[in-house]
C-alpha cells in the first residue's frame, strides 16, 4: 500500500482507464434493465429495498441452517449495498464469496461491527477482480456485523453480483502475537514481493537536506518517534545497529526516492499473518515538500511517522482521513511532522465510502499490549 505524495495527483489503488461520464450513464441504465435474474436461492431484497447504503438501512441477511446466506444485488454508480449479518461472537469464522454476474462492476467489500468499525476488507491482491473470496475470524463480540459492497474507488463501474456468506460458529480466537520491527538504514539491494527490487544507498542526513554529521542524531529522532508511536502495543522496535533477532521480524527500509510516493509497503496484512514483510520509506521524497523548511527534529518526526504508517499497513491497518492519525492519506505533508497517533477515525474514501477504523483496537487484537 502506498503513501502518495500530496504534490502529485493521487492515483487509485490500482491505475485503471476511466471512461467518460456519458458512457457510464448508458452503462448504468443498461445494468438496471438487463441484469439476469439470480439463482432462486439468492435474496433479491438488495434491489427492492433501496436505499440500503447505511448501517441503519442495512438489509437483514437470511441464513439457512448451515449458516449460509445467498445475497444478490445491483450496484449503480456511487451506490453501496449494506447487509446486516446479525450477531457474531469472537471466534466465529466468516467466509465471503463474491462474483459479478453482469456489467463491468469492479467490487470492493468491507465488514464492520455495530459501531461501524472496520473488521476486514477483501485482500489487496483481489483489487480489480470480478470474482474473489476471503475469510477471517471475528476478534470481538458485536450484536450486529455489517457487510458492505461498493464499486472500487475511482473506477466508475456498475453491475450485478451474487454473494455467498458462510458463518461457522464457536471457533477459537487467535491470540495476539508480538511483532519485531527493524529499521534498516544500511541500504543495499532490497527485494519486496509484489512491489519490486530497489538498490538503496545507506541513509544519510544529506538525503533530506541536512549535514552528514547530523545523520546519527536524525536516526535517533526517527527511532524515538517510531518507538513512541507503538509504545502501547507489543511491538519491539530495533535498528540495524542492534543484534538481529532470531525470531521473525519485519523490516522498514529508509532510502531512495520516488517521484510519487513517500513510502510503500508489501501488503495490508490483516491481523499480521506474515510477520516477515517489508516496507520502504523513500527519504529523498521528503525534500522541498513542506510549507516551511523543517528543523532536524521535525524531519525526524516526519520520517518516523511515515515509517509508522507503513508499519501499520504491515500490521493490517488501512488508510483514514484525519490529519492527526498516523494512517492518514488525505492531508498535506506538513501533517507528518506533527504529533500523530493511531486513532479511531473515519476511513479514507479510497478504502470504503462509509465506516471507521479503530486502529488501537485492531492493534491490540493483532499484537497485544506492550509488557
Amino acid at each position: 500500500m502506498t503513501y502518495t505524495r500530496w504534490v502529485v495527483p493521487r492515483p487509485s489503488p490500482l491505475p485503471r482507464s476511466l471512461a467518460l461520464l456519458s458512457v457510464w450513464v448508458v452503462v448504468a441504465a443498461s445494468v438496471v434493465g438487463c441484469a439476469p435474474p439470480p439463482d432462486p436461492r439468492f435474496q433479491r431484497e438488495a434491489r427492492s429495498s433501496e436505499p440500503n447504503n447505511t448501517f441503519d438501512s442495512a438489509i437483514r441477511a437470511s441464513f439457512d441452517p448451515s449458516g449460509t446466506a445467498y445475497l444478490w444485488g445491483l450496484i449503480d454508480l456511487g451506490d453501496i449495498d449494506v447487509y446486516d449479518l446479525g450477531s457474531l461472537q469472537a471466534g466465529d469464522h466468516v467466509r465471503v464469496q463474491l462474483e459479478v454476474t453482469f456489467g463491468d462492476l469492479l467490487p470492493t467489500t468491507a465488514i464492520f461491527d455495530v459501531e461501524g468499525r472496520l473488521f476486514v476488507t477483501n485482500p489487496v491482491d483481489t483489487v480489480g477482480s470480478r470474482s474473489f473470496e476471503f475469510s477471517e475470524i471475528v476478534r470481538h463480540d458485536s450484536p450486529h456485523y455489517f457487510l458492505g459492497i461498493a464499486e472500487e474507488f475511482g473506477t466508475q463501474t456498475a453491475g450485478s453480483y451474487e454473494l455467498i456468506v458462510t458463518i461457522t460458529r464457536d471457533g477459537q480466537v487467535p491470540a495476539p502475537r508480538a511483532q519485531i520491527i527493524v529499521l534498516d538504514f544500511n541500504g543495499g539491494r532490497t527485494v519486496i514481493d509484489d512491489v519490486g527490487t530497489f538498490n538503496l544507498s545507506s541513509f544519510s542526513a544529506t538525503d533530506v537536506g541536512f549535514d552528514d554529521e547530523q545523520t546519527d542524531e536524525l536516526i535517533d529522532i526517527i527511532y524515538q518517534t517510531f518507538d513512541e508511536n507503538f509504545l502501547p502495543y507489543d511491538v519491539v522496535v530495533l535498528t540495524t545497529d542492534d543484534q538481529q533477532p532470531d525470531e521473525p521480524y519485519s523490516v522498514i527500509h529508509f532510502g531512495g526516492r520516488d517521484p510519487d510516493l513517500f513510502g510503500i509497503s508489501e501488503n495490508i496484512d490483516f491481523y499480521n499473518r506474515d510477520p516477515e514483510d517489508q516496507a520502504i520509506i523513500f527519504v529523498g521524497s521528503f525534500v522541498s515538500v513542506f510549507g516551511t523548511e523543517p528543523t532536524l527534529e521535525q524531519m525526524g518526526v516526519a520520517l518516523g511517522n511515515v515509517g509508522s504508517h507503513e508499519a501499520g499497513h504491515l500490521l493490517g491497518l488501512n488508510h483514514v482521513s484525519d490529519p492527526y492519525a498516523l494512517m492518514d492519506s488525505t492531508h498535506p505533508p506538513d501533517a507528518f511532522r506533527e504529533n500523530q497517533d493511531f486513532l479511531w477515525t473515519r476511513l479514507a474514501r479510497q478504502i470504503f465510502p462509509i465506516g471507521t477504523q479503530d486502529a488501537p483496537l485492531l492493534l491490540y487484537e493483532t499484537v497485544g499490549t506492550r509488557p
